[in-house]
């Protein structure tokens, strides 16, 4: 059976939030929407839970496979999906009713590759929508490129890397050999929308939140792992490099912003943690020593750490960081 929209889950440790998820997938305005719920050998109850949302609604898919990421999860998603649109949303957020029936609308009435709504962020307390500043309509590789791939190198991009809050025509994917990157661990997301981007016409955006990011404290995007720097330094690389390709011009005060801001945030929590050799090898990288030239847009006491690094002050710029954040 072909459905309108296919909505692809992964699911790992979601036991206590999975109901709501998929209880507003189905109950979604929609007509023909396929919900396929790739249970990502999660060691809990979701694989069960799952089968059970397949016994009691038609229109639930379940793959049942051994743990290997979302990456792979969606992957996987994809390869089995009929929709003619995918769409994705993760096993502990849940969505407004009308989403995929004002996405798939907006797709169809103009023929757009993407489209896009806007978002809000569920901490557990209270539901803060993330404001962002698109415009409704982007059409042609310019100001797809320039107009919005371009915002990766910019702060302004809120919203932009996320998959969840997008719908896909399929054949976008299938004609561009499109899918997640398996290797990676950060940021798979938005090189996902990176190649959408780069191969779609049209771009549509909803200014309207329809999609309810629950910001989980353990997960993966809010722990600092061992390896996040090294990960954002990746990241940047690779962007500098696909923005050359692309003739993106770099200002490079904006292109190094978050990658200073994240990594000096990381040298923080790795002090925390009394991983001083971690914090060491980053203060003595290269690449974050150059990239500290440009910190003219950063705020006044990261400027600062930025300065205390050119000058090879190091240790002072690590009593600093010991004590950033503390009363």
């Amino acid at each position: 059976m072909e459905y309108d929209v296919s909505v692809i889950v992964p699911v790992f440790k979601a036991e206590k939030y999975l109901n709501k998820c998929v209880n507003s997938l189905l109950s979604q305005t929609i007509e023909s929407l396929e919900i396929i719920l790739v249970d990502d050998g999660s060691p809990d109850n979701c694989g069960k839970m799952c089968d059970e949302f397949a016994k009691s609604n038609g229109n639930v898919k379940v793959i049942h496979i051994d743990n290997g990421g979302p990456s792979r999860a969606r992957n996987i998603g994809i390869q089995n999906a009929s929709g003619k649109y995918i769409g994705f949303a993760d096993s502990d957020d849940y969505i407004d009713a009308d989403m995929f029936f004002l996405l798939f609308s907006e797709a169809e009435n103009k023929s757009a590759d993407i489209v896009m709504c806007s978002y809000a962020i569920d901490d557990g307390k209270n539901v803060k929508e993330l404001k962002m500043a698109y415009r409704t309509e982007y059409n042609g590789r310019n100001e797809l490129i320039n107009g919005l791939a371009a915002l990766y190198s910019k702060r302004c991009h809120n919203g932009l890397y996320s998959v969840c809050n997008k719908l896909f025509n399929k054949e976008l994917l299938l004609n561009n050999n499109i899918l997640f990157d398996e290797s990676l661990i950060r940021a798979e997301d938005a090189w996902f929308v990176f190649d959408c981007l780069k191969a779609a016409e049209k771009f549509i955006f909803i200014n309207k939140v329809l999609y309810y990011y629950r910001q989980v404290a353990s997960s993966t995007m809010h722990t600092i792992q061992d390896d996040r720097y090294e990960r954002s330094k990746a990241f940047r690389k690779k962007l500098e490099l696909e923005d050359k390709n692309l003739g993106i011009s770099i200002d490079y005060n904006e292109f190094y912003y978050e990658f200073l801001y994240e990594s000096f945030v990381y040298c923080r929590a790795m002090l925390q943690q009394n991983k001083k050799e971690a914090v060491k090898k980053v203060l003595k990288d290269k690449f974050f020593y150059n990239a500290c030239r440009y910190g003219k847009k950063l705020p006044k006491h990261l400027k600062i750490m930025c300065l205390l690094e050119r000058c090879r002050l190091q240790g002072t710029l690590t009593r600093i960081l010991s004590r950033w954040g503390k009363a």
